[in-house]
């Protein structure tokens, strides 16, 4: 779908708001109202949801919004990842053995290279530290959300985590423009490093990989640039999913 399918509104509210719809939204036919201030909607041109507004928005709330009236699909796998993306970034003080065991099982149960048994394992061996920590707790709380069962719920014991705009842009590019990525790009040597680059946890090869990709044909600067981008890579990274044909 592409991005002049979505549009924001905003109304008078106060504070005042913004909210992204789809442009076959009843809200935008003529002489229709907000319901709270009852006052009419107004198109917001200057929060126009783009490419440029997608890599400049810091509010993620919006963005997860813009994927859902986009249809882009979230996975199970990402979001066990974006949690992991959280623990990596924003608790990465956390020396707790108990928490960094949850957080690689997390990552290797999303993608498949540890079976349940093991996720269970680091699940329990971590909420069996609830005695010594407030289970309100963030790190701990997103300790818990990477080896979460699959499909299965936290009971009311595990606070959601807030996924930050940074992981929104590693795991899903630009959803406006979205890449149309090349079979002919997964050769062999971008294959087996992008592999490489996910089981060791070597982000730091990224540039290289991007120097693979181009000695594959691929000439697309959105792909390029993301590999070569300063901001902090992790699983679940588009490009890397791209290549391993992850979703």
């Amino acid at each position: 779908m592409p991005s002049a399918d979505l549009v924001a509104l905003r109304c008078k509210c106060q504070p005042p708001k913004s909210v992204l719809v789809r442009t076959d939204d009843p809200r935008l036919r003529a002489n229709s109202r907000c319901p709270s201030c009852r006052k009419y909607y107004a198109i917001d041109s200057d929060d126009a949801p783009d490419s440029a507004w997608w890599a400049a928005c810091t509010d993620a709330a919006r963005m997860a919004n813009a994927l859902a009236l986009l249809g882009t699909a979230v996975s199970a796998r990402k979001l066990r990842l974006g949690a992991c993306y959280v623990c990596r970034t924003e608790f990465d003080w956390c020396r707790n053995p108990r928490f960094l065991d949850a957080v690689a099982a997390g990552e290797a149960f999303a993608d498949g290279e540890i079976g349940e048994r093991e996720r269970d394992a680091a699940y329990r061996w971590l909420l069996g530290q609830s005695a010594r920590v407030d289970p309100a707790c963030d790190w701990y709380s997103a300790g818990l959300r990477c080896v979460l069962p699959e499909g299965g719920s936290a009971r009311g014991r595990v606070r959601a985590v807030e996924l930050p705009a940074d992981w929104f842009r590693e795991a899903f590019g630009d959803p406006f423009s979205p890449v149309k990525f090349n079979p002919e790009w997964r050769t062999d040597t971008a294959v087996m490093l992008a592999r490489s680059i996910v089981t060791r946890r070597t982000f730091d090869l990224m540039p290289v990989l991007s120097d693979a990709l181009m000695d594959a044909g691929c000439e697309d600067g959105r792909v390029i640039g993301h590999c070569r981008s300063s901001r902090p890579h992790a699983r679940g990274c588009w490009v890397l999913d791209a290549i391993l044909e992850k979703a």
